[in-house]
Parts: structure tokens; sequence; C-alpha cells
């Protein structure tokens, strides 16, 4: 039997224990009650713990079909923004048609005939893309007719794009296009459903090309030990069992550089979900993850905690403004996330709801005008997002970094620390324009507070360095005072100790290889 004194110390300790596991129990259901109740207002850090955040856009006009004198848009599903021209395109898929209006929102026009069209086909059906090349040019995907067209600006039809003639497609399959990109040199990168093998590639006649950047498949204990199975299985056995198949992407844009931004639907990783292919098809938004508590190639909302619930993120859009500014679309939460040229997350707004400023089943976004405009294929509507005072001082300092102006970003970017004080993006981009202007010092203040391990390093190289050159005389005097204390001192020791003089300098003739007779 314990004495009483060890028995209340046993028990306190163990209301203390339970009392921590209650604690970080409830910071998990926070964490998570933030994610379940749409909470949008919020970044990561580099732990991948959820941070508040200021409100980066607001709500400023809902766009519906009787707001542009025509009846209600129908399971709309794609958006084009022509920003030379002033246009919105926008894929009206349940009432066969593409509805065009400009940045007033006004109605321009409707298409939903072609007179005259090679194949007979006049009338669209259930048009799932739609997109403008550089000289006005208009790709429509026509799904349920099977093709894609190409339109000039008078509406008259140019080309028409079929199913490509392969044997790398699969027998039987249906096509059906959904959504497209072209770049400078016309060539077509086309999407389409049942398709795994990545873009279906055309050249500026209409020639089938081949297949460009697919996924690979992903490697899963799943997928293992169905490899493994299948050595054992006889061929109407594998046969009759599901093929292992790569993500298929859900959609894409293409910047002014000609660099295809890509997005999947569903992954069993949040890794790679978001890609940037350059000219052979790789993947070149590569992002060091060292040093790191979470893998930066990870985008959407991140799983934090073991007691988090949250569901995987959906990505069903991706948009690059013109400022370089990235944004993907999440379906399941109606999230939308904005990232820098690097890959750093700037903003998370957006949420599902049935009030003004929220989604039921988002399908695009595009930024036209320094706005951004979302597509929901539920509510039948288009929301127009307006940056609010701190976003636009963020995308400042981004702006004045990038322009080699680092004397007016390290002021932007204490006006965004005013706003928020949590903002690792501001001490990222203030601590290394510091590093570019050489205060080395107080650069490795900031990233630290931006938990940027990379620059850190850097700026405390380059500030170690500086030391040593600004200090180097002292430095070379230093040593040469430490080498003559050191002799005087051993003379001292020596003396103390009570070896001759004499003695002395034979012991260090005998240690040079001298001989004494």
């Amino acid at each position: 039997m314990l004495p009483r004194c060890k028995q209340k110390r046993i028990w306190r300790t163990a209301a203390i224990f339970c009392l921590c596991v209650l604690t970080a129990s409830m910071q998990s259901f926070v964490q998570v009650a933030a994610l379940d109740s749409n909470y949008n207002s919020y970044t990561y850090d580099s732990s991948g713990n959820m941070v508040p955040s200021p409100l980066a856009y607001t709500v400023s006009d809902l766009i519906i079909g009787s707001d542009l004198g025509i009846s209600g848009f129908q399971v709309p599903t794609d958006l084009f923004a022509d920003e030379n021209a002033g246009l919105i395109y926008l894929a009206d898929t349940g009432n066969n048609r593409i509805v065009v209006f400009d940045k007033n929102w006004e109605l321009v026009k409707i298409i939903e005939t072609i007179p005259g069209c090679p194949d007979g086909v006049e009338s669209l059906n259930g048009p799932e893309g739609v997109f403008v090349d550089r000289d006005g040019m208009l790709y429509i995907c026509d799904t349920l007719n099977h093709r894609v067209l190409k339109l000039q600006q008078d509406g008259s039809c140019i080309s028409i794009y079929s199913r490509p003639d392969t044997d790398l497609l699969e027998k039987g399959l249906e096509f059906k296009p959904r959504r497209l990109v072209v770049d400078q040199s016309k060539n077509i990168y086309l999407l389409a459903e049942g398709v795994y093998n990545g873009f279906i590639k055309y050249n500026s006649d209409g020639e089938f090309q081949g297949f460009y950047g697919g996924n690979k498949v992903e490697v899963t204990a799943e997928v293992v030990l169905k490899q493994i199975w299948r050595k054992f299985f006889t061929d109407d056995q594998i046969e009759s069992t599901a093929r292992i198949l790569p993500v298929e992407y859900s959609n894409a844009c293409i910047d002014e550089k000609n660099f295809i931004y890509t997005v999947v639907l569903q992954s069993s990783t949040s890794k790679d979900q978001l890609k940037r292919l350059n000219a052979k098809g790789n993947n070149v938004l590569r992002i060091n993850s060292q040093g790191a508590l979470y893998d930066k190639n990870q985008f959407g909302d991140l799983d934090v905690g073991r007691l988090s619930k949250a569901k995987t993120n959906r990505f069903v859009a991706v948009d690059v403004a013109a400022d370089g500014i990235i944004s993907i679309l999440d379906q399941e939460r109606g999230h939308i996330f904005q990232y820098d040229g690097e890959g750093n997350l700037l903003f998370v707004f957006g949420k599902k709801g049935d009030e003004r400023d929220s989604f039921q089943q988002v399908e695009d976004i595009v930024s036209f005008g320094g706005k951004y405009l979302v597509l929901d294929s539920v509510k039948n509507r288009v929301t127009v997002f307006t940056p609010t005072e701190y976003a636009l001082l963020v995308k400042k300092a981004l702006d004045s970094y990038a322009d080699g102006d680092y004397e007016n970003a390290i002021g932007v970017c204490h006006e965004v620390l005013k706003h928020n004080v949590n903002s690792s993006i501001a001490y990222t981009c203030l601590g290394n324009a510091l590093l570019q202007q050489g205060e080395y010092s107080r650069a490795m203040e900031y990233l630290k507070l931006g938990q940027d391990r990379g620059s850190y390093s850097n700026a405390y190289r380059s500030y170690r360095l500086q030391f040593v050159r600004n200090h180097f005389g002292g430095i070379l005097i230093g040593v040469v005072m430490l080498a003559v204390l050191l002799m005087l001192l051993k003379r001292v020791v020596y003396r103390w100790i009570g070896i001759p003089r004499k003695k002395r300098k034979t012991s260090l003739s005998l240690r040079e290889g001298a001989t004494y007779e």
C-alpha cells in the first residue's frame, strides 16, 4: 500500500496528463470545425497549422441570365476571359449555347448554331469548354456532338477536330472533349472524358500529334498489392479486374509564357495536384521542401492533427492571372486557394452555403480586370470577387520585389503587417528584400519570423562572410596575440614546474631530429 502523499502525487500527475490530452484534442477539433464550417479567412504556417488572416476578397456582383436579358443559365461549366477584347465567354451547357458578355456585364452575343458547319451539324449540344486564342479564334468543346469547333470572329467554322485515329485510345471509347487550351504556335491541347494519357495534342493544321503531359500511376499500397496478385491471376481474371490507371486531369489553363497549368479532381495523395508543364510536358513547379515540416508540393487544405477528418481536395479549375498569381478552385468546400509563382500560399477565400457570398457547386474560375469570376453550376450564376485593401497591399509588395524595387517592397510589407501580423508571406518578402540590400542581420530576423529556412540560410552565410571581411584585421591581430600569449604561457608553465631553459632547448632539438654526443 503506497503512502497517501505518493497516491496524491500519482493522481495529480494523471490529471495533468489527461488535461494536456484534452487540450490537444480540443485544438484539433477547433481546426476541423473551422474546415467543416467553411471558415475562409486563414492561411497555413510552415508546420501545416491554420493561421487566421484578414479577408482578401469580397463579393461585388452576381451575374445571372436575367441580368443579361436572356433566359437563366442551366448547368454552366466553363468560363474564359479575353482580357484584350474585354469579353467573357460562358459555356452554358444545359442550354446548348455559348454566352458572351463584356466587362460591364452586358450581353454581346449568343452562339447556339454554326451556320454552314462542314459536317452538317449546326447546333451545339452540351458544350463544356471554350477558349479564345490571341488572334481571336474561338474554340468550342461541343461535347455531346463529339467534336471541337474552331470558329472565326464572325462565327463561321474553320476546322473540326474529332476523335484521333490511334490505338492508344480504348476501343469503343466515346469521344467527349471537355476542356482545351491553345499555345502561341496554335497547337491544341485537349482534355477528353475517359482519356488517361494526358492531353490530346493537335497541331495548327488539326493533325493528331500524340499525347502530352500524362500523369503516372500513383504508387500506393493498394496498387502494389494489385500488381502482386495479378502475377498469380489467369488471363480471364486479369481481364475482369479493374485496370490501374493514372490520375486524369480535370482542368487546365495556359499563361503568357506558354506554360500549361493543370489540376486533378481526385488523387490518393495531395502532392502535385497542381502542376506547371513545360514544352516537354514535365512538371516544373517543383518546390524545395527542405527543412519544412510539411511537403510544400501539397496544395489546398492540409490535414492537420491525427484527429482531423478533413475531406480530400477536389480541384476543378486553375487560373493564372497576368500578375502571376495562381488560383485553384476546390469543389469539395468551395474554397479558392491563391499562390504566388513559387507556390507560396497567399489567400484562402470562398465557401459553400446558401448565403450571397457562397457556392453550391463551383466549376471554374478566371481572373478579369483585377477581379475574379467564379462559376456555380447549381446556383447557375457567376460570382464576382473584388480584392480588399489587404490583398492589394500583398500583391503590391510582391510586384515591387519582383521588379527589384526593394525599398518600396520593404515599406509595403510593413503596411501588410499592420493588417496581419501573422502574414508569413510579408515577413518572407521583407526578409528577402533586406537580403538583396545587404542588410543580412535584419533579413535573418524577418526570415526567421516568416519561417523561410532556405532564405535564412542564405542570409546567415552572407552575414558570416560579411562579418569576416569587415573584421579581418582585428581577427588577424587577435590570432597573432593569441599565439604570443600561448608562447608566454608555455614559458611560465615550464618555469613553474621547474624545467630549466637549457633542457627545454635540448628537448625541442630532439623533437626536431637533432643528435647530441
